[in-house]
């Protein structure tokens, strides 16, 4: 009997031991933020092949009509040609004020279509190019600056069709520089996220697509999105057009800190004069625009934001705070924005050493129908060390009795 009784006791405090001394268990990573849900279909459709509204902030998806549908994007084509563009000079390799040789490709009678009537022969500030591309939507400018920085035309594809990749367009492929070519195609998903990224990543450039007219070698050009004028906070972007794309826009405009992007492609032109079909796209992009401000919200939560606390065992303090590792934006309908449904789930415990940022747990948001439109980890929001030896024995005892009495 007291042999029994010995080896239980020395039983019970080799475990002790050993719990006092594991590492502490690492917490399971909570998955990536899932990406929201989109709102209902509006009740209309647009007159066109195919469109899109994306909130600019949140990339959140607010109307799709044929978004996946791979469709000719014409001019649209010149949004990726510009990007790289501006990359190109944040990256420091090309200035605005640098002197571009407009080679025997880039010949503005050769390129044909619309053009900034480049002269063979000659050279162009590369920041004249640019307005060229996004004022006159100059074909002959976009070759200049393909061979520029690609070496060729053909170099330069390769290099949008690299971009392309690496944003994760899935639907789009590139064969020329200005979308000449009916070979072209992008998704309306697509161009709205090529969009986004643009704006995000050089938002400086939106000086040049609302510019309203620009003169070139003594001939003047308007800019052909005429939203500039009549649409309230436009400031972009590309309108295109070729027989096999028909018309195609990809709109952007403000109101206070929310930004909307609205792509219509492929809008029928048969029967109407220019002027009339130019309103037809217009209006059907403003439409899209303004169903996204009337109808939807942008609502943050910040990181950092308290969102509770967990007990911690064997540390140097006996509980962490909870928060969000990241900002958190997310586009509800505008009559849901301050009944969104909040939920945090938290571990029952965890065992120190805890590190700040350390994912811990899930933070849910719900709209009020019940649809989950997002879901990211809860971090800890301090770091705690790990606790002294008494400290680690005693939390070690009320663990083991923790786990005893919930067997």
């Amino acid at each position: 009997m007291r042999s029994y009784r010995f080896l239980s006791l020395y039983l019970a405090a080799v475990l002790l031991v050993m719990a006092a001394l594991a590492p502490a268990a690492a917490s399971a990573g909570s998955p990536p933020p899932a990406p929201a849900g989109t709102p209902a279909a509006p009740p209309f459709r647009v007159n066109a092949l195919g469109a899109v509204l994306l909130d600019a902030r949140s990339g959140q998806v607010l109307f799709s009509q044929e978004g996946d549908k791979q469709l000719v994007p014409a001019s649209l084509t010149k949004v990726m040609t510009l990007r790289l563009t501006f990359k190109a000079i944040k990256e420091g390799r090309i200035h605005l004020d640098d002197q571009v040789a407009i080679g025997p490709d880039a010949w503005a009678q050769k390129v044909g279509g619309s053009v900034m009537f480049l002269a063979p022969n000659t050279t162009a500030r590369l920041e004249d190019l640019i307005k060229g591309i996004t004022v006159d939507s100059g074909n002959d400018a976009c070759v200049a600056v393909a061979d520029r920085l690609g070496g060729s035309a053909d170099g330069f594809v390769a290099m949008m069709n690299e971009e392309a990749r690496r944003l994760g367009l899935k639907n789009t492929h590139y064969v020329d520089p200005n979308g000449l070519s009916s070979e072209n195609h992008i998704s309306p998903l697509d161009m709205a996220r090529l969009a986004q990224a643009y704006i995000r990543d050089y938002p400086d450039a939106l000086t040049y697509h609302s510019i309203r007219s620009f003169t070139y070698g003594g001939i003047k050009q308007d800019n052909r999105n005429g939203l500039l004028d009549t649409y309230p906070g436009a400031d972009g972007l590309k309108t295109g057009y070729t027989d096999e794309a028909g018309y195609n826009l990809v709109a952007t405009a403000h109101r206070g800190d929310m930004r909307m992007i609205a792509v219509v492609m492929g809008v029928p032109g048969k029967g109407l004069t220019e002027a009339e079909v130019y309103k037809l796209r217009e209006d059907q992009a403003a439409k899209l625009l303004s169903y996204g401000f009337d109808s939807f919200a942008d609502v943050e939560f910040k990181a950092g934001a308290d969102l509770g606390r967990v007990p911690v065992y064997k540390g140097k303090a006996s509980e962490v705070g909870l928060t969000l590792g990241q900002d958190v934006l997310v586009t509800v309908p505008r009559d849901d924005q301050g009944k969104l449904a909040k939920i945090v789930s938290p571990p029952a415990y965890l065992v120190a050493p805890v590190a700040r940022g350390q994912a811990v747990g899930e933070f849910k948001l719900s709209l009020p129908s019940g649809q989950e439109i997002f879901t990211g980890p809860l971090v800890a929001a301090q770091d705690v060390p790990r606790g002294g030896f008494f400290r680690v024995l005693w939390d070690s005892l009320k663990l083991l009795l923790k786990r005893l009495l919930h067997r």
